[in-house]
């Protein structure tokens, strides 16, 4: 068996180039929506030849769906990520405030509407959607571990699905009427907790 090169062994190249191919489209579905997604956006995008989009994938749908998984996963480790620092600074004891952190994308509103469009596109895509839909479970339980990590204690905590439900249409209300985003979804998450 021959020792690897200087770039690794085959499976390790193999490995990147998988990689660098789920950066691409994550880069291109950031900037440019489900619809700028080609096979040569990507790989333009990940810097790699062309072919070497469905040489590691057998096809841009299943690329796609990879990116979405892993997409999933990051916000996924965001809210867990956001629980850490609230469990470090119970003083700051400021469900809203935390929740935003956790479930809005970093970057502003140009970030959490491309965010939103995203999410929107994927459920006119049966197995977009269905990525999603096996990820949620995984969300609910890192923002059910959220919540009760800000409301220990006292009255019963909304559930994470309700808690998702008010921040998803105080974005889309905020987007849609021009309005600061992180405001407003704090003001409606303030109104939920306060019933």
């Amino acid at each position: 068996m021959s020792a690897p090169g200087p770039r690794g062994t085959s499976q390790e190249r193999g490995r990147r180039r998988r990689a660098r191919l789920i950066e691409g489209v994550t880069h291109v579905l950031r900037t440019g929506g489900l619809q700028a997604v080609s096979a040569r956006s990507v790989a333009d995008a990940a810097e790699v030849p062309l072919a070497a989009v469905t040489y590691y994938f057998a096809s841009l749908e299943e690329l796609i769906a990879e990116t979405l998984t892993e997409m999933l996963h990051q916000w996924v480790e965001q809210v867990r990520r956001t629980t850490l620092l609230a469990r470090a600074h119970p003083e700051k004891a400021d469900l809203a405030r935390w929740v935003t952190q956790a479930m809005l994308p970093p970057g502003g509103t140009g970030a959490i509407q491309a965010h939103y469009e995203l999410l929107v596109a994927c459920g006119r895509r049966a197995a977009f959607s269905a990525v999603l839909a096996r990820g949620r479970a995984d969300l609910d339980a890192a923002l059910a571990e959220l919540i009760a990590a800000v409301l220990s204690g006292g009255a019963r905590p909304p559930s994470p699905q309700l808690v998702l439900a008010v921040l998803d249409g105080a974005v889309v209300s905020a987007l849609s009427e021009g309005a600061p985003v992180d405001t407003t979804v704090q003001a409606r998450l303030d109104e939920l907790l306060r019933a």
